[in-house]
């Protein structure tokens, strides 16, 4: 960056001029150089940018947490004021940097918290000259995982997986399941990778002789996987199988119809008529909405109401 003078100099605006001296002050407490501070518009622009990823999120959330929605202006100059104004803040950064007179001035938690980050002991470390990278704020949303275009090539993997805790030779594929989230083969038999888990909500109320419950690999994955929900592939029943065990006591789950299609644009469940089946991308696109909207709850509710046959079915031991 180049050096300017810490004034900011005639063509620097006051909010870059502020934020030239924070730099010089902060650099102060970090015990860093601080007789060269980058140029004002370079600062502020940086700044800028930074806030508007943060504010994109903090819109998200908002409208996630009350329901109302925010509309985007159509001169594009305008998003960041009305971003601030959608979130009731100050869209002025000369409001947040501006000296405080008192603890209620809306600069003075500013100043304060970015005073502690300076001080920490850890920039001490970098030593003078050192620059450290800022990572980007966005991260990319956790998505599912690339599918073959053959069902074929799925099905060559099922009949060669073994599973770790089958100590007698048979045929582990026809329980084979593949994790839509994280790409991990999985085992369904219920002989041989069952657990037995502690009923954290028995254990909670303090009841005497809680007992432990079984489950199967499906929800002892999906615990560590999804946070609870399991989203997984049964390759050899042509079946995908959403799981909700965020409630380890009552586990539940549907089976949808995979995105693996024939020439007539149909499953072929348990491979019963040997048709090829080619990848679907507008299932699988559905399929990702129902993990991106967080559906996988709803629309096991929603099987669950048209089905009556999948309550019957033990979840938990899947």
């Amino acid at each position: 960056m180049l050096c300017a003078d810490s004034t900011g100099g005639s063509s620097a605006s006051e909010e870059g001029a502020q934020l030239q001296k924070m730099w010089v002050t902060f650099r102060k407490k970090a015990s860093l150089p601080h007789d060269c501070p980058p140029e004002a518009a370079t600062l502020e622009t940086g700044a800028r940018e930074y806030l508007h990823s943060f504010l994109q999120c903090s819109v998200l959330f908002f409208q996630s947490l009350t329901g109302i929605h925010f509309t985007p202006p159509s001169d594009d100059g305008q998003v960041f004021s009305d971003m601030c104004m959608f979130l009731n803040i100050p869209h002025s950064l000369h409001t947040l940097l501006d000296k405080p007179d008192s603890s209620s001035s809306p600069g003075y938690s500013l100043r304060r918290l970015a005073g502690s980050w300076s001080s920490h002991s850890r920039l001490r470390e970098l030593g003078a000259g050192a620059v450290a990278s800022l990572p980007p704020i966005l991260r990319q949303p956790r998505q599912l995982i690339s599918l073959p275009r053959s069902y074929s090539d799925l099905v060559n993997k099922a009949s060669k997986f073994k599973c770790a805790n089958h100590v007698v030779d048979g045929d582990d594929g026809q329980a084979a399941m593949l994790c839509l989230l994280c790409g991990q083969m999985l085992c369904t038999n219920s002989y041989c990778c069952m657990t037995d888990v502690e009923d954290e909500e028995e254990e909670e109320d303090n009841q005497p002789g809680h007992k432990r419950l079984r489950i199967g690999g499906l929800t002892r994955h999906a615990q560590t996987c999804g946070d609870g929900v399991g989203m997984a592939l049964w390759i050899l029943e042509v079946y995908v199988v959403l799981l909700d065990a965020t409630n380890i006591r009552h586990v539940k789950g549907c089976t949808l119809t995979p995105p693996y299609l024939d020439q007539y644009g149909e499953s072929d469940p348990g491979l019963r008529r040997g048709s090829p089946l080619l990848l679907s991308e507008e299932s699988v696109q559905q399929l990702d909405t129902v993990w991106f909207q967080h559906q996988v709850p709803e629309r096991i509710t929603q099987e669950m109401e048209q089905n009556r046959n999948l309550m019957g079915i033990v979840w938990s031991q899947m």
